[in-house]
């Protein structure tokens, strides 16, 4: 278990540096953060063994200096999941809610929320999910390529582009055979909204997009941010 955690938090911190890594023309200092804090999490696993209790204080002391560094020195306390949740539509056109679930979760001093649904018929399925980075808000842009690159590619059997959603940067892919699709949405540089659908059309995706509301998620955007 001791050497999982270890694997596991080392493994994320390599994402982080990677990530920043991609940009760090215009990331600089955030890139010195993540490798700072790849610093610190390899000296606490080396008492991982003989100190796991003190090990693992170091790990979250650490990546919460981190969180605050990509947050410009900001606490972020995740908006509650039951805000989130609320924003998921009791129906889609056609298709009934099946089950909708919230969660908090904190781990190594990354706190996130996140609120997901499911709608369905006999044929189709379309899920919702929301996601608040919460301390990890900071680095959300940089978790997902597209937040920062334009891309256009196209087929016979579908395509993958980068585009913008009421203002907001976005990403979406369908394939025209399996009639399988998504769509993804970075608001206000905190919150994720991601829709997908399967065995249904791009515009019964779209659709389903416009019933969250981006508006509120944006009003959203201080609520639990310390300075």
């Amino acid at each position: 278990m001791k050497k999982l955690l270890w694997m596991l938090s080392m493994s994320a911190v390599l994402l982080m540096v990677s990530g920043c890594g991609m940009f760090k023309d215009k990331e600089a200092e955030q890139e010195e953060a993540a490798k700072d804090l790849s610093e610190k999490m390899e000296e606490a696993g080396k008492d991982l063994q003989d100190d796991p209790a003190g090990s693992m204080k170091k790990m979250t002391e650490a990546m919460e200096q981190f969180g605050q560094k990509m947050n410009e020195g900001a606490k972020v306390e995740p908006v509650d999941y039951k805000e989130l949740k609320a924003l998921l539509p009791a129906e889609l056109s056609g298709l009934a809610r099946e089950d909708a679930t919230g969660e908090k979760t904190s781990a190594l001093g990354m706190k996130v929320s996140k609120a997901e649904a499911t709608y369905a018929n006999d044929d189709s399925r379309i899920t919702i999910l929301i996601q608040d980075m919460g301390t990890l808000s900071g680095m959300a842009a940089m978790a997902y390529g597209w937040a920062f690159t334009d891309m256009e590619k196209e087929s016979d059997n579908g395509f993958e582009r980068t585009t913008t959603y009421k203002g907001h940067r976005a990403f979406e892919k369908y394939d025209q055979s399996d009639k399988d699709g998504e769509i993804n949405v970075l608001v206000a540089k905190r919150f994720i909204v991601e829709v997908k659908g399967y065995d249904v059309s791009m515009d019964a995706i779209r659709s389903a997009l416009d019933t969250v509301n981006v508006a509120q998620l944006v009003g959203m955007k201080d609520v639990g941010v310390e300075k």
